[in-house]
């Protein structure tokens, strides 16, 4: 499901508008969270095979590396979540 809070803008009178994301307060927090975690969740699966195929040959180096990314992961998703500068923290 979609799971973002959205507001409707558009000109006082008219009809019509646009849907955009909530980027404010309380629930600019949520959906910068929810994006984050969406974004992980599509380098997951091709990230996790790369981690498995090369961690027989080099298993100690892949242990590291995959502990740094994981780490940086993290970073990049709470600073996302506070502010949609603070995303490239973790990168």
């Amino acid at each position: 499901p979609d799971q973002h809070v959205y507001q409707v803008k558009g000109a006082e009178g008219s009809k019509l508008g646009y849907v955009l994301m909530d980027n404010d307060g309380k629930n600019g927090r949520f959906n910068r969270a929810q994006r984050a975690l969406q974004n992980y969740q599509e380098t997951y699966p091709q990230t996790l095979a790369y981690i498995l195929a090369s961690g027989f040959v080099y298993p100690k180096e892949v242990f590291v590396l995959a502990a740094m990314y994981a780490t940086f992961r993290v970073v990049s998703a709470i600073g996302y979540t506070s502010s949609t500068d603070g995303r490239m923290a973790g990168f």
